[in-house]
């Protein structure tokens, strides 16, 4: 009885050693249908799948969405991105490939109004590929599209870019370490900057046929010279004056009196005004009007005086060169006076009889300069030629001081005949001013 248990017990230790070293589904042997790869916008590791990425093998896969992106890895595969957005958003849409083979990723966006947007094509490390970005916008917009290529074979990337004003944009095309490749960038905007505007003047020697009340220039039976072929219809504005010139002395435009790139320049001097006229002639290539030691050049004419120079007021202007200068009173008042030179349908103030119609004086500056051109032109389109700020004229008008026109600001003389006419030529005051013409309208 002994023996035959003993038998049993050997019998059944062999049958439990049998069962855990089988081949059911441990380290070893074949795969079965429940595959434990999962089924995803990416795989990894071993045998192959669909519906999206798979590795160490084959297969393909794609993702759309408002912003989509498809990207798979370890093999060849393709995926892409699409992204649109109506307006005031922000949208991208992305194409990827890396590491294997060959691929290609696009990626576009597109924008109505306001927004930034990007869509960009990339490739990197592998075979061959494409790449290319587009980006459009309608207005006030910042845009780029791009399309890069690094890292192998060969491949060509482009950029475009367009806007319609206003705008920045750019287009870019790269290409970085690889076989061949080209890129391209474009950029193109609907309009620009507009230039400094004027009148056309056709009078020049005219008999004043009758005394103009008021009027201490177009007096009956004078004879009058009027040069000028062309008038800046604006005060020579502090971004133009800054352009050519500095202010002297130990003040410039500041909040007190009105400072920005169209307010009138101030803080300058009838000295002053001959040095900007030079310097803007030489830098538009016309033949400046004014010679001082015998030179048209500003710069050998030394530091600008900050009281009465013998140099400076001999000055000599030549009223056939084409270049800027001051106007004469002549034809401050005839440009004023909207031209007419007869005594009927003349105004008060030029361009009207109302004086806030067309002035900034003291009942409305609230105590400093405005912009040029806020307030209604006169018959031939200038602006503020009544108040804002005082307009240096060339005359003498007395043995020491020159002639200033059209009251300010500061002062209630808009009138058209007014008697205060004089000041310092070294003087520079919050609200001396002046406004350009020219003896050619070319």
């Amino acid at each position: 009885m002994k023996k035959i248990r003993m038998a049993f017990f050997a019998l059944a230790t062999f049958a439990l050693l049998a069962t855990s070293t089988g081949c059911g589904g441990g380290a070893g042997g074949g795969g079965s249908d429940d595959d434990d790869t999962p089924v995803a916008e990416s795989g990894s590791t071993g045998g192959s799948g669909a519906e999206s990425g798979a590795s160490t093998g084959s297969g393909s896969g794609s993702g759309s969405s408002e912003s989509g992106s498809g990207n798979t890895s370890t093999g060849s595969s393709s995926g892409s991105g699409t992204s649109e957005s109506g307006s005031g958003n922000s949208s991208s849409g992305t194409g990827n490939e890396s590491t294997g083979g060959s691929g290609s990723g696009s990626g576009s966006s597109e924008s109505g109004s306001g927004n930034t947007s990007s869509g960009a094509g990339n490739e990197s490390t592998g075979g061959s590929g494409s790449g290319s970005g587009s980006s459009e916008s309608g207005s006030g917009n910042t845009s780029s599209g791009a399309g890069n290529e690094s890292t192998g074979g060969s491949g060509s990337g482009s950029g475009s870019s367009e806007s319609g004003s206003g705008n920045t944009s750019s287009g870019t095309g790269n290409e970085s370490t690889g076989g061949t490749g080209t890129g391209s960038g474009s950029s193109e905007s609907g309009s620009g900057n507009g230039s400094a505007g004027g009148c056309s003047i056709s009078a020049s020697s005219l008999t004043v046929s009758e005394t103009i009340e008021g009027s201490r220039v177009f007096i009956k039976g004078r004879t009058v010279e009027i040069w000028a072929r062309w008038c800046s219809d604006h005060e020579v504005t502090q971004s133009e004056y800054e352009r050519y010139c500095s202010y002297g002395g130990d003040e410039s435009p500041s909040d007190t009196y009105g400072i920005g790139s169209n307010y009138p320049a101030y803080f300058v001097s009838w000295y002053d005004a001959l040095v900007y006229c030079n310097r803007r002639s030489i830098g538009e290539h016309l033949t400046p009007c004014y010679t001082i030691n015998n030179s048209t050049n500003p710069d050998d004419w030394g530091s600008v005086p900050t009281e009465a120079d013998e140099t400076w007021d001999a000055v000599t202007c030549d009223f056939t060169a084409n270049g800027y200068r001051l106007p004469t009173e002549v034809e401050w008042e005839y440009l004023a006076r909207g031209g007419n030179t007869s005594n009927s349908n003349q105004t008060i103030y030029s361009g009207s009889d109302t004086i806030d119609d067309v002035a900034w004086y003291p009942d409305n500056s609230g105590g400093k300069t405005h912009e040029v051109k806020t307030k209604a032109p006169n018959a031939l389109g200038l602006y503020d030629m009544s108040g804002n700020v005082w307009e240096f004229c060339w005359d003498w008008r007395s043995s020491e001081s020159r002639v200033r026109r059209g009251g300010t600001w500061n002062h209630r003389l808009c009138e058209l005949g007014n008697d205060d006419r004089g000041l310092l030529p070294f003087r520079r005051n919050f609200d001396y001013g002046f406004r350009v013409v020219r003896s050619s309208s070319n």
